[in-house]
């Protein structure tokens, strides 16, 4: 299902710590493309943001960059 607007990265799946944001490949690049803002946790332990995952995000304005992050991959944004 498509998301829109404010988009909170958890900090955590299943118990264990979300380290990569990336697309989901069954859903292309659309399902993020009304996105406004990338948030991400204080206690944050994301390291990437995936290849291609808003690159249809026409109205992407904010994205959190955490302390954590290590790499962005080509036409993330």
């Amino acid at each position: 299902k498509p998301v829109s607007g404010k988009l909170v990265i958890p900090t955590e799946m299943d118990g264990k710590p979300v380290v990569a944001f990336e697309k989901d490949i069954s859903a292309g690049n659309k399902l993020y493309k009304d996105i406004t803002h990338i948030i991400t946790q204080e206690d944050s332990e994301l390291k990437v943001y995936g290849e291609g995952l808003m690159q249809n995000a026409n109205n992407l304005t904010y994205i959190d960059i955490p302390k954590t992050l290590r790499r962005i991959e080509a036409s993330a944004f």
